[in-house]
């Protein structure tokens, strides 16, 4: 039985992944901004098995209320952390306006540097665990979402060099890194809210999707697995794999 934190959790993903945990019988804390969808799911968690479930309601795009969360880590015992929650926007770069750049990178890139540095300072000598949520847009750049495949790529690269490092040193924590493809989630709607892009809910009927629930259990496999890294293919299947990324060293 863990702490299990899970940011982003009031839907999608972020709650699929959390009632996952619970029916294990983890301990869970759950984040997000939608109180009212928190409140919901504490009364699931509970329900599927969770023998306590908390939640924080935090804006991960508020540096202050990040820094906070990440200072609670201790008091809480949190010894799993996923950091799921995202932030998406497609567009041209130069349609992307300054306050689209400054949230993706708020969400996508600072909290998650934030709490992973907080979490891997607090834990790296425990057995811990870390799984940092990407997307395949953070190995492959995609045209008209760049500036979000960038933030991406920063979370591929500080969860595989984190895990790389963590094992070079031969530590006791390790870390892993989920990258879903397209999820039948709210987050695709959402990220063409605003879009300059003239593309519409009829646009998306080519897509292929994976439920929540689905891309839930991919990320359950990699935890249970030695990988580092667990990602949807072009062909929508799921493979474990120690990762992309080579770290090389400074000096000799």
């Amino acid at each position: 039985m863990a702490n299990v934190m899970v940011t982003g959790a009031s839907s999608g993903l972020g709650a699929a992944i959390a009632k996952q945990f619970a029916s294990r019988g983890d301990r869970l804390v759950v984040v997000a901004r939608r109180e009212s969808l928190l409140e919901n799911l504490q009364v699931e968690l509970l329900d599927s098995g969770a023998p306590s479930a908390e939640y924080r309601v935090v804006d991960l795009a508020d540096a202050e209320q990040v820094q906070n969360l990440a200072n609670e880590l201790p008091k809480l015992g949190i010894e799993v952390l996923i950091n799921n929650a995202a932030f998406g926007h497609w567009d041209y770069t130069w349609d992307t306006t300054p306050e689209m750049m400054r949230s993706m990178i708020a969400v996508n890139v600072t909290a998650v540097a934030v709490l992973t540095a907080a979490f891997s300072q607090l834990k790296h000598q425990q057995a811990a665990r870390l799984m940092n949520v990407a997307s395949g847009a953070g190995y492959a750049l995609f045209e008209s979402s760049i500036p979000y495949s960038a933030t991406k790529f920063f979370v591929t690269a500080l969860t595989e060099g984190l895990a790389q490092e963590l094992a070079s040193q031969k530590q006791a924590m390790r870390a892993q890194l989920l990258a879903p493809g397209p999820i039948a989630t709210e987050f695709m709607l959402n990220a063409l809210d605003g879009s300059q892009m003239p593309t519409s809910e009829k646009d998306l009927e080519g897509f292929q999707f994976h439920t929540a629930e689905e891309v839930a259990e991919f990320a359950m496999q990699l935890y249970d697995s030695e990988a580092m890294v667990g990602a949807v293919q072009p062909d929508m299947t799921f493979l474990l794999s120690e990762g992309l990324h080579a770290v090389g060293k400074l000096t000799g």
